[in-house]
């Protein structure tokens, strides 16, 4: 039986627009080989979907939800999500 891969979906709130996080999430997702996508909201958080294995799932939110150099992380509001077979890569929207 194929299992289809955990996701998540995730909005993060703080200074996250115009400081380069949708970017730093996409190369973080590459890295791990994730896939889903990346966006701004009109309330200045950013709110992502996320798919793949286990551990990269965590590595990956364990990362984007720290902060960096340029970007402050107030809060991250994690739910399960569906995978939808047709996502590509990790793209930003």
């Amino acid at each position: 039986m194929c299992s289809k891969p955990a996701g998540f979906k995730l909005l993060v709130t703080g200074r996250v627009q115009n400081v380069g996080y949708r970017y730093y999430c996409l190369r973080a997702a590459d890295a791990l080989g994730l896939k889903g996508w990346v966006r701004n909201l009109p309330d200045g958080s950013v709110e992502m979907e996320v798919f793949g294995g286990e551990t990269a799932l965590n590595e990956f939110i364990e990362d984007v939800a720290g902060d960096k150099a340029g970007f402050k992380i107030n809060g991250v509001v994690k739910e399960a999500a569906e995978h939808n077979p047709e996502t590509e890569g990790f793209i930003i929207k």
